[in-house]
């Protein structure tokens, strides 16, 4: 006899599920929408005592995105201790042939070739350096460097990877951006 999924894994409310997942836990739709739940995104709820934090938040969005999908840029900053201004949506990364599709509160974005990722706390993730590289076109040079120092004193890169990271042209493709990046990666921390 085969083992479902939902044997494999029991149903914990604590963690981001769908609405087919409450119902096959034998939790109706009304009580799926009263106060015991709050809802992350479409059809993506937590038990509400469980606080939406970054982390809760970025497991949701990978369960509603395409496999192969990984967290990015603002949403990869916070969860590697990175300071960066507000940017309420949870950004990931799809595959290039996925496709991508957003969300209320979710924001995707196609996969480039070669993007540095890696695997933190469970999650998949853009590296602190791919963050770094990511975010920097759509900061300015002092929230820039205030994001890099933030990754170095977090302890999840150097000044040195960054800048090396910065300087590297196959990373950038000819970006207007690349010297002052390269100048915000080398300040010393």
């Amino acid at each position: 006899m085969a083992i479902t999924a939902r044997e494999a894994y029991p149903f914990d409310p604590r963690e981001p599920f769908s609405r087919a997942d409450a119902g096959a836990a034998g939790i109706g739709l009304k009580t799926l929408l009263s106060s015991r739940f709050q809802k992350i995104f479409y059809d993506c709820y937590v038990s509400s005592a469980v606080p939406l934090t970054t982390r809760i938040r970025a497991k949701a969005a990978l369960g509603i995105s395409p496999p192969g999908s990984f967290l990015s840029h603002s949403t990869a900053a916070r969860i590697w201790g990175g300071i960066i201004p507000n940017a309420p949506d949870v950004h990931v990364t799809v595959p290039g042939t996925a496709g991508r599709s957003s969300r209320q509160g979710a924001k995707a974005h196609a996969a480039a070739e070669g993007t540095a990722i890696t695997l933190f706390r469970n999650l998949p993730i853009t590296t602190p350096q791919q963050t770094f590289l990511d975010l920097a076109p759509s900061l300015n040079l002092v929230a820039l460097v205030v994001l890099g120092d933030s990754l170095v004193k977090a302890g999840r890169t150097s000044a040195a990877a960054l800048r090396d990271a910065a300087l590297e042209p196959e990373r950038f493709d000819g970006c207007a951006v690349q010297r002052p990046i390269a100048s915000a990666a080398s300040r010393s921390y």
